[in-house]
């Protein structure tokens, strides 16, 4: 009978424990693979990243694996230089959507982007992306 209790007590340890590192597992979040800032959206990751004039924006799903820029569109409203400017966002390679801001931007960029996959939209807003030349 004892033996009963111990080996119901090691499969409860266990399951909670395995349960609790799959549910940490699941939300930690991605590296920025292209240096720019992460978010995790409804079970897709974004990443923000801004050279010169350029705002992209990378997508993977849950696990990383990109998902192709051709079956994403959306915009992004970008604060440049104090003024909102709302940009459509391109198709580029692999999992890349892009767009040219009115002008270079400088320091930290705050943006807001809706994304559209099938039939699901993504809203995040990222706050003081780096640019990088």
């Amino acid at each position: 009978m004892r033996w009963a209790v111990v080996f119901a007590a090691t499969i409860l340890i266990g399951a909670a424990a395995g349960g609790s590192v799959n549910a940490y597992a699941h939300g930690q979040a991605l590296a920025a693979q292209h240096g720019g800032q992460m978010q995790d959206v409804h079970g897709h990751w974004l990443e923000c990243v801004v050279r010169g004039n350029i705002l992209s924006i990378f997508v993977t799903d849950e696990h990383g694996r990109p998902v192709p820029a051709t079956l994403v569109s959306g915009t992004a409203t970008v604060l440049v230089a104090g003024q909102p400017t709302k940009v459509p966002l391109a198709p580029g390679a692999a999992n890349e959507l892009s767009a040219r801001l009115p002008g270079p931007a400088a320091g930290k960029v705050t943006a807001a982007v809706s994304l559209k996959i099938g039939d699901e939209t993504l809203t995040a807003r990222f706050a003081a992306v780096p640019v990088s030349q």
